[in-house]
């Protein structure tokens, strides 16, 4: 069981609830404008790529320290992205919220950065190429007081939903879910797009991966 958030316009919290519940989500807390609930992979790949509400899923690495710079980059330091990041993937970190402490989100995209860079380098030999469009694996760190969640962009970008349900108001878009695969672990290849199912080409597993560099 992993742990998860799900984004959605304002006021459409309690559609994407519904629809998460469908999804085989359980523990659902709504707020305003996400909604944070647990489920397998399965639900997160349900989430991804047949919701109508959500705008970007979400999976959660875990909370951090963040009471100063440096004790939030020692502890995204410590994070075992070796699970999350494979060697010769490409990598993004972007950043919401702050504190006294993170006062610029490019700051605190920076400091995720290093870190996971730092990590990797020393684990594993090598440090990620760094691709601001379209990288293999997105990541995300949102500071709020003395806490920052770090989370994998499961869907790879913002999602255009297929058909926002009437009663919350929005309009039907269309367009490209996510980027490549996310590419270590147990992990391995999670991501996905929505255009690319109706090709059968959800990429999942190393194996996959390695064959397409």
């Amino acid at each position: 069981m992993r742990y998860w958030i799900a984004t959605a316009p304002q006021g459409a919290a309690s559609v994407l609830a519904e629809e998460l519940a469908a999804f085989g989500a359980t523990h659902i807390r709504e707020r305003s404008h996400d909604v944070k609930f647990q489920g397998t992979l399965e639900a997160g790949y349900r989430a991804c790529l047949w919701s109508r509400t959500a705008t970007r899923v979400l999976l959660s690495v875990g909370s951090v320290d963040a009471t100063s710079s440096k004790s939030l980059f020692e502890a995204l330091k410590r994070i075992d992205w070796r699970e999350h990041v494979a060697v010769g993937a490409t990598l993004a970190c972007d950043c919401s919220g702050g504190n006294e402490s993170i006062r610029h989100t490019l700051y605190g995209s920076q400091l995720l950065k290093d870190a996971v860079c730092d990590n990797l380098r020393e684990t594993t030999g090598e440090r990620p190429n760094i691709r601001p469009e379209r990288p293999d694996v997105l990541l995300h760190l949102h500071v709020e007081g003395t806490t920052a969640l770090v989370s994998v962009d499961f869907s790879g970008e913002s999602l255009p939903p297929a058909r926002i349900p009437d009663r919350v108001g929005a309009r039907t878009a269309e367009g490209e879910r996510g980027g490549g695969g996310l590419a270590a672990g147990p992990l391995a290849g999670h991501r996905c797009r929505r255009r690319d199912v109706a090709r059968s080409d959800v990429r999942v597993g190393n194996a996959a991966s390695s064959r397409r560099r």
